[in-house]
């Protein structure tokens, strides 16, 4: 959709870089970070918290009326995103021993990369159709209601002695 964003909010080619730099800087320096609060915070939490978080800041970023706006829902989406992977990538890996930690990371690693294959192809439909605002509201909503099965179903592995996040 950032052929229409750019559109309807003017924005130059440097902008959309430095959009599209400033996300990458902030995940990058944000990662610590989560890998900190994901040792230590429940990983369920984290994983729950930073996708609904996420989502949130997905459909604010569908409010945005200026540049400045937008880049502040781009960092601000990047921070949120930051602690999904090293709180996912250790859920998995409290479940599964070595003999099969590679195969269930393999699986994590494919719905990574199918939400923004699928994603995207449906964000470029809905954004041909509708717009990007109404866009990034589904997208968002969507990611909100899979924040709210993931606290359901999700649940921290078992602490083992010595290992494992606390159960805050």
């Amino acid at each position: 959709v950032m052929p229409l964003i750019r559109k309807e909010l003017a924005l130059s080619d440097f902008f959309v870089g430095a959009l599209m730099s400033a996300f990458l800087w902030t995940y990058a320096l944000s990662s610590p970070f989560a890998g900190y609060f994901g040792d230590r915070l429940s990983r369920k939490r984290v994983i729950v918290g930073c996708l609904c978080l996420w989502s949130l800041v997905t459909v604010a970023a569908g409010l945005a009326t200026s540049p400045a706006q937008l880049m502040a829902a781009r960092v601000l989406l990047a921070i949120t995103e930051a602690f999904y992977i090293p709180a996912s990538l250790a859920i998995v890996a409290d479940y599964h021993a070595p003999a099969t930690r590679a195969k269930a990371l393999a699986v994590l690693t494919i719905g990574m990369n199918l939400g923004p294959i699928v994603g995207g192809a449906g964000a470029g439909w809905i954004g041909d159709h509708y717009g990007w605002r109404p866009t990034l509201t589904i997208l968002g909503l969507a990611g909100i209601f899979l924040g709210l099965v993931l606290m359901v179903f999700l649940r921290d592995a078992p602490a083992r002695a010595g290992a494992g996040p606390a159960a805050t």
